[in-house]
C-alpha cells in the first residue's frame, strides 16, 4: 500500500491520527457550547444566536445590517431576521446614519443592555466551569494557540476565517 502525504512512521496520516482529533474535539465543543448556550440563555428569552447579535452591537454601537453581517460571517438575510427578532423584543433601535439615510445605525436599548449584560454573567459562568482547573497561563496559552489557528485558517483559506 502507498503511503499518503503526510503519513508517520508508524502508518497513520496525521489528520487520521491527532490532527483530526483536535478538529472533531473542537467541533464537539462548539455545538456542546452552542446547545448549552442556547439552555442557559432561555430564561432570559435569548438564544445564543441573539445573544451573539446582541454582544457585537454592544462591542461596535452604530453598525448598520452589512457591516453587522460581515463581523459576525453570517448572511444578511440572517442579520435582518434576527435583528427583527431583537428589534420586537425591545432590545434595539435602528437610526438612521447621519448623511446617508439608506442606512439605518444598530443601537441596543435600556432593555437591550440589561440583556447583554445577564448573557454575559451566564457565558462567564459557563466559560469558568469549562476552564475550571487551567492556570491563568494554561488559559493565555490555550488562548494564544487558538488564535494561531485562526489566523492561519484565515491566511490560508480566505476571508471566511476572520
Amino acid at each position: 500500500m502507498e503511503k499518503m502525504e503526510g503519513e508517520t512512521s508508524a502508518g497513520l496520516a496525521f489528520a487520521e491520527d491527532r490532527g483530526y482529533g483536535i478538529i472533531r474535539m473542537m467541533s464537539q465543543l462548539y455545538r456542546a457550547q452552542y446547545a448549552h448556550g442556547n439552555q442557559l440563555l432561555a430564561p432570559l428569552g435569548l438564544t445564543s444566536l441573539l445573544s451573539t447579535h446582541l454582544m457585537m452591537i454592544r462591542r461596535s454601537p452604530g453598525l448598520n445590517q452589512n457591516e453587522l453581517a460581515q463581523r459576525l460571517d453570517v448572511s444578511k438575510v440572517m442579520v435582518s431576521k434576527t435583528l427583527k427578532q431583537l428589534e420586537e423584543m425591545g432590545a434595539i433601535r435602528r437610526e438612521p446614519a447621519p448623511g446617508d439615510g439608506r442606512f439605518l445605525q444598530v443601537f441596543l436599548t435600556e432593555q437591550g443592555e440589561a440583556l447583554a449584560q445577564g448573557s454575559i454573567r451566564l457565558q462567564n459562568q459557563a466559560l469558568n466551569s469549562v476552564l475550571a482547573g487551567f492556570t491563568q497561563q494554561e488559559k493565555q496559552q490555550l488562548s494564544a494557540y487558538l488564535q494561531r489557528m485562526t489566523e492561519n485558517m484565515a491566511r490560508e483559506w480566505g476571508p471566511c476565517c476572520r
